[in-house]
């Protein structure tokens, strides 16, 4: 694939879409991302400014799970990215960064199945839309 960055995600958002015969949506967004990077699950919230947001759409249960952490513990990648306007990479969930970051939800996160976590903020323009992340589970797809 050539072009742009954007154009490329773009493209890879519209081959899901088209592949399941819709229009693009959330679902779309997150099964490209699996598909792409080579993650275990993806997921999408939408959020006003640096809120927890409402999950939008999740590619399997870890990642609903870890979703669902973000909003009921007020701790994450999702919301420290959200906040910052900047992406947060967490690839190892069992380190000690992670642990003094955010405690409870680190933990919570490795029970769930979860050993990364990699967090985008959406936005558009100045306003921030919500959070869209991909996890890892340590195994091989």
């Amino acid at each position: 694939m050539t072009g742009s960055r954007p154009g490329r995600i773009w493209g890879l958002v519209a081959s899901q879409a088209a592949g399941r015969g819709g229009r693009v949506s959330a679902a779309d967004a997150c099964a490209a991302a699996v598909a792409a990077v080579e993650v275990t699950g993806a997921w999408l919230s939408a959020a006003r400014g640096a809120e927890a947001g409402h999950l939008m759409r999740a590619t399997d249960e870890v990642s609903e799970q870890l979703a669902e952490l973000h909003l009921t513990l007020g701790e994450g990648p999702c919301l420290d990215a959200a906040a910052s306007g900047g992406p947060v990479l967490a690839s190892d969930l069992a380190g000690g960064e992670s642990g003094r970051r955010w405690p409870v939800f680190a933990l919570a996160a490795r029970q769930a199945g979860a050993a990364a976590i990699f967090a985008f903020p959406l936005r558009i323009g100045a306003i921030r839309a919500g959070c869209w992340a991909c996890t890892g589970s340590g195994q091989a797809r």
